[in-house]
């Protein structure tokens, strides 16, 4: 008769470690296409460097009891191996902004840009090696900015789209043993999609000076 214990796995207690690095260039230049009329152009261009480091634990072990905490230093431990990342090259993000003064009291604006999370590789109990591509996402929005009644009502109003692409989301790896079947882990992927829109409203009123 063999007996089986699904606690027996918190006896082994793998630990692994992700490192970064971020290097950035960016700028934005604004024109005055007209008197009332402002163009602004930007750029921003980022390269990152990092590596997964995996160790064998020295300072403190789970027991068989999950009611029984781990003594010792947990985060103690022998390397056992160093990957660095792969060269995924430079990203580049734009942005794009147009603004019109009709009067001193109203403001017209749309505005393009993009935003992006910097990929990377984790190493995943189960799994292994897991590429995070990049998680870009490219944001517009229209809008009006205004002040009434001598300054003392202000009313503002935006539409937004955003679209994410490479969103983070967690998926449950498959049992090796068990095929069909996912362990309870999740762990991150970079397989996710997307999108936010809507509208925004901002309004105040100073009914006095106080």
């Amino acid at each position: 008769l063999i007996a089986f214990s699904p606690l027996a796995a918190l006896n082994t207690d793998p630990l692994s470690e992700s490192q970064g690095e971020d290097t950035a260039w960016f700028g934005e230049a604004t024109y005055s296409v007209t008197e009332k009329i402002d163009a602004t152009v930007g750029m921003r261009i980022s390269t990152d460097a990092g590596r997964a480091i995996s160790y064998t634990p020295t300072g403190a072990f789970r027991t068989s009891d999950p009611k029984v905490a781990p003594s010792g230093d947990s985060f103690a431990g022998n390397i056992t191996g160093t990957i660095e990342n792969a060269d995924m090259g430079s990203i580049t993000t734009n942005k794009f902004a147009l603004t019109y003064q009709h009067n001193d009291d109203v403001m017209l604006y749309g505005s393009w840009g993009e935003g992006f999370t910097s990929g990377g590789f984790q190493t995943v109990a189960n799994v292994g090696i897991v590429e995070l591509k990049p998680e870009i996402v490219t944001t517009w929005e229209v809008g009006v900015k205004s002040d009434w009644l001598d300054g003392t009502l202000r009313f503002n109003a935006t539409y937004f789209n955003s679209v994410w692409d490479g969103m983070r989301v967690s998926q449950l790896p498959k049992d090796p043993n068990n095929p069909g079947q996912f362990l309870p882990t999740p762990y991150p992927t970079s397989d996710g999609l997307g999108e936010a829109k809507g509208f925004e409203f901002d309004l105040s009123y100073a009914p006095t000076d106080k």
